[in-house]
């Protein structure tokens, strides 16, 4: 069924729990390939094999120049207010870090720039990202410091360079998520006959087994559980969720700000 604004307000103000589904569209490559700054930028990093610090950069860039997806945020947090909610995001731009939604609710499998691990994996290897990190990376994207000459320090056990501890890493070490991916589940578990509404927000066929699979699974199980899903492209619907599931085909981002 093809929802609406109305639908989804409805749907929220009824739900005893809320789950949330962040993807790709939160990652607003479209508009940042639109950018000519962002775009000089990201080939700088391209040329210095630096892909890890995109997620950083990427975040910046929306923060500074791109704000809907985080107005977008905002708008849907002021809906949920205090609902029981969790948020599965597979941005690693750390979008949500930087909204009122937080991290305590949040898992991020994809990673984001908020820790550090060893280049080569080496396990137990995960530190906090210090401001002094950074404030290096903002010198480089302002063109103060050359990308060749950033550094985020080295790991303790090999002497290997640190890295963000995301996808962009060959060697990514998932240890990262895995505890909230405990409490992510261990929430999940509580949906079941309740009214939950799941909110499936630009989330296309990128990571599917993260989103996209396992929250039709959640609505098709559970009687009392309203589902959407928004997408500029992906918006359809199985035939298993098409009497109980709304679509609606726009971006996720844009849907959110007209709300």
């Amino acid at each position: 069924m093809k929802g609406t604004k109305k639908e989804i307000t409805a749907a929220l103000s009824q739900a005893d729990m809320v789950l949330i589904g962040i993807g790709e569209e939160f990652d607003c490559k479209k508009l940042l390939k639109e950018d000519r700054e962002y775009i000089k930028v990201a080939e700088e990093i391209e040329r210095e094999q630096l892909h890890w610090v995109l997620p950083y950069v990427d975040t910046c860039f929306i923060a500074k120049r791109i704000k809907q997806a985080g107005e977008a945020m905002e708008k849907l947090f002021a809906y949920i207010g205090q609902k029981d909610y969790f948020t599965v995001s597979t941005c690693a731009n750390g979008i949500l870090g930087q909204s009122s939604f937080g991290t305590e609710r949040v898992v991020e499998p994809c990673g984001s720039y908020r820790k550090l691990q060893c280049r080569d994996g080496c396990r137990g290897i995960l530190t906090d990202t210090s401001d002094r990190v950074l404030e290096d990376l903002d010198r480089c994207m302002e063109g103060s410091v050359p990308w060749k000459q950033f550094s985020a320090g080295y790991c303790e056990k090999c002497g290997k360079p640190l890295v963000f501890n995301n996808i962009f890493v060959d060697n990514y070490v998932e240890a990262g998520y895995l505890s909230q991916w405990e409490t992510y589940t261990k929430w999940l578990q509580r949906t079941l006959n309740r009214r939950v509404c799941i909110l499936e927000l630009g989330t296309g066929m990128k990571y599917p087994s993260v989103i996209r699979w396992p929250f039709e699974k959640a609505a098709y199980f559970n009687q009392k559980a309203s589902f959407f899903r928004v997408h500029e492209s992906l918006f359809q619907l199985t035939p298993e969720l098409s009497d109980k599931g709304f679509s609606i085909p726009q971006n996720a981002v844009e849907f959110l700000q007209g709300l």
